[in-house]
């Protein structure tokens, strides 16, 4: 069995960094397919005294002035010795019965360039896996909120559903845990360092395709990200600003007139915006009144300098 290269993105607390390598030593049949780990660290803060150990398990370091995912991506699968790669967030946390060979068996599978798990929170509530690749069908998608009440309704059925286990074919994986060939990697060069920050993920699925390979969600392996702790997400509003502008910096990538886009976008937050008003209203809690605020932000803040042509 062909074993796998980890390599770790560190950043923030190194409690998330320790949780990871815990769990992982805790979860055997993740565990037996992973023979070395790469952690590129951009907080500055890991060594090997302060980390935990896995016995018989090879963890290379290597420092990074944190020049964005994208980069720090690059350098670990380039020191990687496997051919199978796993990318991954230091905010994953393995559950000690879950099985990796559904991701192993898919990315062996001809065609498939990328695979990757349904992400889970600490609560087992689902989180968004995947996506869609920057378009105007995304952004209409967007608009009707089709996304987050598919992401609903899935966690509904999800458990007496056993059709919504099977693979499937996506637009993109999310890059929090994605399982990948290096040989596939090198031929399309690999993760584009002009995304600092959002659409990495879905930009280098988007160049798997071009040259005919899939990128493919495999729900029956449910792994917890602890979304946000590693991230730029304790700032909520301007997370969402970086987001939205890369989705504009990465649609203007593949098209050339982004003013339809762009004003799709904007109508998707106002509608957000005013949901999230709405919700606090009626409901008076503190977390809607702050996603509202975080909306409004976004709307007052996010450039159209983008939409010039």
């Amino acid at each position: 069995m062909n074993k796998a290269s980890l390599v770790i993105i560190h950043f923030g607390s190194i409690d998330l960094i320790n949780n990871l390598l815990y769990s992982l030593d805790k979860a055997p049949l993740i565990k037996y397919y992973i023979n070395e780990i790469i952690i590129i660290d951009n907080q500055g803060n890991l060594g090997v005294e302060l980390i935990y150990n896995i016995k018989n398990m090879k963890i290379d370091f290597i420092k990074n002035i944190n020049d964005g995912f994208s980069k720090s991506v690059n350098i670990g699968v380039s020191r990687s010795s496997n051919d199978l790669v796993i990318i991954s967030n230091n905010d994953i946390e393995f559950l000690p019965y879950q099985d990796l060979s559904p991701l192993i068996y898919e990315i062996s599978k001809e065609g498939a360039g990328v695979v990757g798990p349904q992400l889970i929170y600490k609560d087992y509530r689902l989180q968004r896996s995947y996506g869609y690749i920057p378009s105007l069908k995304e952004a209409i998608y967007y608009c009707l909120f089709i996304d987050s009440l598919y992401l609903r309704l899935l966690g509904y059925v999800f458990k007496s559903h056993s059709f919504l286990n099977k693979p499937k074919s996506v637009d993109y994986i999310r890059g929090a845990f994605m399982v990948t060939r290096k040989e596939y990697f090198n031929k399309v060069g690999g993760f584009d360092e002009t995304f600092l920050f959002y659409g990495e993920d879905s930009d280098y699925c988007h160049k798997l395709t071009k040259i005919g390979l899939k990128a493919v969600l495999v729900p029956e392996v449910k792994i917890v990200h602890v979304e946000g702790e590693g991230s730029y997400r304790k700032e909520s509003k301007k997370y969402l600003l970086k987001l939205f502008e890369s989705k504009l910096f990465q649609y203007k990538l593949y098209n050339k007139d982004i003013k339809k886009y762009y004003n799709l976008l904007k109508i998707a937050l106002i509608e957000r915006k005013v949901y999230y008003f709405i919700k606090y209203i009626l409901l008076r809690k503190q977390f809607y009144y702050n996603k509202y605020k975080d909306y409004e932000f976004v709307l007052k803040n996010i450039s159209n300098q983008s939409v010039k042509n």
